[in-house]
């Protein structure tokens, strides 16, 4: 928690009834006119002053400022601050850190001191750095004292946490496009900037920027100059940990730039179970042959090594491919398309191999979206008359009755989400996907926490019976849901692309 250093223009037993409990650290007293020990004294006619009881010059005082030995000049008394303060901010302070006590009590939060300059500061060095996303973690936008976005911040993307808001009028309203409860009602969004400001040593920064980590690639970090914490960031232990470090020198501190270390890396896999004739798939694509471990090498990236379910192919359909490449990969965008299906930008869906969605523009609509999604499609047939159509009655109503029983068991908080979907025909289809890998991760970690035990269960129950090879799959019809479910839960930002189908 951040505890502000003061220096005190009046009565500190008046200040000290006046903040109550406040943790404040008071570095020394000031007046700055009067008479002591029979002597005149004025800041304003003859530059003296008394500090902590001794004559003493402004020269004295502003050394005190230069090496940061408070945050702010608080006076007790509104009319010495009328005399007072703007010579002081002429000579001696920025205006921001001369404040009457009704000011120092109504401003102060939990994070740094607040400073108009400082905001403004910030203001034009993300507009500079052309930012247009950044999660205030701390409410730092929250606690200021203006009511809205500077002009140059208009387009500016604001989000953070309610819980860390001071004030609700109308700053909220118009500084933020949105605010959250908690971080895991937004940890699948990407900013350009996580902002951090609230007093922290260095050991908590650092848990802070693990926990935020995969939200963004640049934190802006507020630290105070007096703070011990300027010279281990300055270190060359921890720019070496970093892409790179800057410093924006502002108000009492400054606001350091850190870039982790992320790579563009891609891997965008093409599922399939046979040979096909695509010899020009663009850079990023990698043909994976999903269910090799139970028949023929084709040649391509098989899903049965490492960790593996490779021989459940003929139950799980292309999910064993994506078990694989959850399990033994580490890129840092991954997709899934299939042997004739791909993603476009283009608005029509006739297949060309040339307008196939390109790694690097995968990546660039990844700065704005969560995750790439097929078109959403409504279909007369809900997921009953669909399995129904398909496998019959029987074996339709026992695998969605056992999926639904594993989601109650293991994943009880989408059981709403998945009952939408039994009776809707609404669903981004194929299982194709491409997003940033700890998002894939995350619903893959979902996805399987209950499929493979209803699938495992299913065999059981249908161990006599003779199934088709259509039947066998029908929890490979279901997995093509639960992306919609999982989506139906989480606040994702979605970008829907069409998908052209190779016919030939």
């Amino acid at each position: 928690m951040y505890i502000p250093t003061v220096l005190i223009a009046g009565n500190v037993e008046a200040f000290r009834e006046k903040i109550g409990n406040r943790p404040v650290q008071i570095v020394g007293v000031v007046s700055f006119s009067g008479k002591y020990n029979n002597k005149l004294y004025s800041v304003i006619k003859e530059q003296t002053l008394i500090l902590n009881d001794k004559f003493t010059t402004l020269d004295e005082l502003k050394q005190k400022v230069k090496d940061y030995k408070f945050d702010y000049l608080v006076f007790v008394d509104n009319v010495d601050f009328v005399i007072h303060s703007i010579y002081l901010a002429k000579n001696l302070l920025n205006i921001s850190q001369i404040v009457t006590i009704d000011t120092f009590i109504c401003s102060l939060g939990d994070s740094c001191f607040y400073s108009f300059n400082n905001e403004v500061s910030l203001h034009n060095f993300l507009h500079k750095k052309e930012v247009q996303s950044v999660f205030d973690a701390d409410s730092f936008f929250a606690n200021s004292q203006v009511f809205n976005k500077p002009n140059i911040s208009r387009d500016l993307k604001i989000e953070g946490l309610r819980r860390f808001a001071r004030r609700e009028f109308p700053t909220l309203v118009n500084i933020y496009d949105n605010l959250y409860d908690s971080i895991d009602e937004c940890k699948f969004r990407h900013y350009d900037v996580i902002l951090l400001t609230a007093e922290r040593n260095w050991t908590n920064l650092m848990q802070e920027v693990y926990n935020l980590f995969n939200m963004t690639e640049f934190f802006v970090i507020f630290i105070r100059a007096a703070s011990p914490l300027n010279k281990i960031i300055r270190s060359d232990k921890v720019k070496n940990a970093f892409g790179f470090i800057t410093y924006l020198s502002c108000l009492n501190g400054g606001f350091y730039t850190l870039k982790t270390r992320k790579s563009s890396d891609t891997g965008i896999y093409v599922v399939t179970h046979k040979q096909y004739s695509l010899n020009n798939l663009p850079e990023d694509y990698i043909t994976i042959h999903a269910g090799r471990a139970i028949s023929d090498d084709l040649g391509y990236q098989g899903d049965d090594s490492g960790q593996s379910i490779s021989e459940l192919n003929p139950y799980l359909n292309e999910l064993t491919a994506m078990y694989w490449i959850w399990k033994n990969t580490s890129h840092e965008y991954v997709g899934i398309s299939h042997y004739r299906r791909f993603f476009t930008l283009d608005e029509s869906k006739k297949f060309s191999e040339e307008k196939i969605l390109t790694g690097e523009q995968a990546r660039e609509l990844l700065k704005r979206y969560d995750i790439i999604v097929s078109m959403e499609e409504y279909h007369l047939f809900n997921l009953y008359s669909f399995l129904i159509h398909d496998v019959g009655t029987e074996i339709a109503i026992l695998a969605i009755n056992l999926t639904k029983t594993m989601i109650e068991r293991y994943q009880p908080d989408y059981l709403d989400a998945f009952n939408y979907i039994i009776e809707n025909g609404v669903l981004y289809k194929c299982n194709m996907i491409i997003t940033r890998k700890y998002i894939y991760d995350s619903y893959c970690q979902w996805l399987f926490s209950f499929i493979l035990e209803a699938e495992k269960e299913f065999e059981k129950l249908v161990s006599t019976k003779n199934l088709s090879t259509i039947q066998k799959r029908v929890f490979g019809f279901i997995s093509e849901r639960m992306l919609t479910v999982w989506l139906i839960k989480n606040r994702l930002r979605i970008k829907e692309l069409n998908v052209m189908e190779n016919k030939s």
